[in-house]
């Protein structure tokens, strides 16, 4: 298994680097995220190469709440991924791999992705089960697309779910 590199150690393989496993009854409540290279929260998942080697990374009996995140996705993520590795992969104000039992309610989520080619949304997740997505706001998310630099193609939009069963009401796009 991979070994993490010594701090400010060079490392040419950090890409193999993958946190997987599962974590339960996270709360993350009433905080600001802004100006991030990333998305504002996120599941580690970008080497979909590792995935099967260190598998799927699960959240049980998530909340998140009241939350304004926003100016997230600074950093053009997905220029160094394959065109089948960007379908799979969500960059946003949220962004989860695998969801069991949650709530995401009540949430400001706004201005990700402007100025980057990568595609955004403001909640991804690519699986979910028995959760309820409601109350949020959510705007601006994406780079309008301009004829002498488009954007790379991939999952973008307000709210995606790649699988699941999911409740969701209440939300506005504005």
């Amino acid at each position: 298994s991979p070994t993490l590199p010594d701090p400010g150690e060079d490392d040419e393989d950090w890409e193999v680097y993958f946190v997987a496993g599962e974590v339960s009854h996270i709360h993350i409540v009433d905080n600001e995220f802004a100006n991030l290279g990333g998305s504002g929260i996120s599941s580690l998942v970008w080497n979909l190469s590792t995935r099967a080697q260190f598998g799927t990374m699960v959240v049980r009996e998530l909340i998140v709440d009241r939350n304004h995140i926003h100016n997230c996705c600074l950093v053009a993520i997905a220029t160094t991924l394959e065109a089948d590795e960007i379908q799979e992969i969500g960059f946003g104000g949220i962004a989860l791999e695998y969801v069991a039992g949650g709530k995401v309610s009540n949430n400001l989520i706004e201005n990700i992705g402007l100025e980057v080619r990568t595609p955004s949304s403001g909640i991804h997740f690519r699986e979910i089960v028995h959760a309820h997505i409601h109350d949020n706001v959510i705007r601006a998310i994406g780079r309008v697309e301009r004829r002498e630099n488009l954007n790379i193609s991939g999952i973008a939009g307000g709210i995606i779910i790649d699988q699941g069963r999911i409740l969701a009401a209440g939300c506005v796009f504005p």
